[in-house]
């Protein structure tokens, strides 16, 4: 399969409200927060959900008939990942990206590490994530993160029993965001996204998500399911990584700064190279090569410009989401402004 894939743009239910400042990003004519505002990239995961369709979470190759790209890779994995990546990951990729607009905070939440995923879940993949703040809607949005030194295990379970949301909040760090910071959040730590921030996120393949609130900052019953996964509140509660932090502390471990390389052509900041996945930001000023390893993810985050490869070119723009197979080793990007946002898969 030597082509690179156009992607489709799959909206996935959630159980907060958004999606208005991702709909003015798409350019869709009519923009307005709803229950789908998370834009889910290169997605062969499927959302746990009972409201979502296969393509809400799964993503389609529009170049190829919307095939799912689930189905191609399990069609020909080799070609499409690498022997390197199919030998140790098998058909999965081994990451998911997303671009998610909050325009209320979303509950509380933890996802699990590998170590939990593999025994309550059978999973190989736990859910340590990473977001890069592309906007806010104000000058308040903030995010929650990590619990403050004075949370006990205890004292969590009582606040979560009385369903005291206040306190919930209290024992995480309020952390105000702006345009182009960027945070690692391991499996195992508590978290929540404020209302108004727009981000892209990179994660490890999953869905698993336990949340605290059983009723959503929009007044939205949360199911039994989707609080404790069906495993029951006993196990969700160790799930979480009691370890208490200070805020300097907290912003030390969570908060990254992006190493920089910077010439004529374009400045290409190395966001985040760990096991898990890896993810850098370009922005073009008049080309940059991009040699590929296994396969990759680009997302067209702003501007417009071309992609060459094989004699093949590419005519690119704001939004356009592709998927970089096996089979074609490197790619030029030309443009005189273009920002790109590029993920690739756990190291080998």
């Amino acid at each position: 399969m030597n082509k690179i894939m156009k992607l489709s743009y799959p909206r996935s239910w959630r159980t907060y409200i958004g999606g208005k400042k991702l709909d003015k990003w798409l350019d869709l004519e009519k923009c307005e927060d709803s229950d789908h505002p998370e834009l889910w990239i290169s997605s062969t995961t499927q959302s746990i959900s009972i409201h979502d369709k296969l393509e809400d979470s799964l993503s389609q190759v529009t170049n190829l008939n919307n095939q799912f790209l689930k189905d191609l890779i399990e069609e020909d994995p080799i070609k499409l990942l690498g022997i390197n990546h199919y030998n140790k990951f098998g058909t999965s990729l081994g990451f998911l990206t997303k671009i998610i607009d909050s325009y209320k905070r979303l509950v509380i939440q933890v996802h699990p590490n590998k170590k939990f995923a593999k025994e309550h879940f059978n999973s190989d993949y736990g859910k340590t994530e990473a977001w890069y703040i592309l906007g806010t809607r104000d000058n308040d949005s903030c995010i929650y993160l990590g619990f403050k030194e004075h949370v006990t295990k205890s004292y969590w379970e009582e606040v979560y029993y009385k369903q005291d949301i206040k306190n919930m909040l209290e024992c995480l760090h309020k952390i105000n965001v702006k345009n182009g910071d960027f945070f690692l959040i391991e499996g195992g730590l508590p978290h929540s996204i404020g209302a108004g921030v727009f981000l892209i996120e990179v994660q490890e393949p999953t869905d698993l998500t336990f949340r605290t609130e059983k009723i959503s900052p929009m007044g939205l019953p949360i199911s039994d399911n989707l609080i404790h996964q069906n495993l029951g509140e006993k196990v969700m509660f160790d799930c979480f990584d009691y370890k208490t932090y200070n805020l300097d502390e907290l912003l030390k471990k969570c908060k990254i700064n992006s190493n920089l390389v910077k010439n004529e052509s374009y400045l290409e900041s190395t966001l985040l190279d760990i096991n898990e996945f890896s993810m850098k930001e370009v922005n073009v000023f008049k080309e940059y090569d991009y040699f590929n390893k296994d396969f990759s993810v680009f997302v067209i985050v702003d501007g417009n410009g071309q992609i060459t490869y094989n004699d093949e070119v590419i005519d690119v723009k704001k939004a356009d989401l592709f998927f970089l197979p096996n089979t074609i080793s490197n790619v030029k990007f030309i443009s005189n402004n273009m920002q790109i946002f590029i993920e690739t898969p756990p190291k080998n």
